[in-house]
């Protein structure tokens, strides 16, 4: 999974994880989320992610992932805080 500047937060951080995983993996990508909680301003959630690299290696990886947000007055969220830990990552 592709590292991102630690000191980008928020909406920033998401997109910069986002933009390195467009570089890395061909689509599509496969999610399946679980485990998820929301409770008022956060999420967590699980994801096993599967996905090739234009290399052609298949990746599977199982992230936990931390949100917080505040809720925009058009009912979007904004992320303030976003956190991934990679709980198991395979390469097959």
């Amino acid at each position: 999974m592709p590292d991102v500047d630690l000191s980008l937060s928020g909406h920033a951080r998401v997109r910069a994880w986002y933009d390195g995983i467009l570089e890395i993996f061909q689509r599509p990508t496969e999610h399946h989320v679980s485990n998820i909680r929301v409770s008022d301003g956060t999420a967590s959630f699980e994801v096993l992610l599967r996905a090739r690299t234009f290399d052609g290696q298949l990746i599977e990886a199982r992230v936990r992932e931390d949100w917080r947000f505040d809720i925009r007055p058009d009912g979007r969220p904004l992320i303030t805080h976003y956190s991934a830990q990679t709980l198991e990552e395979a390469h097959t």
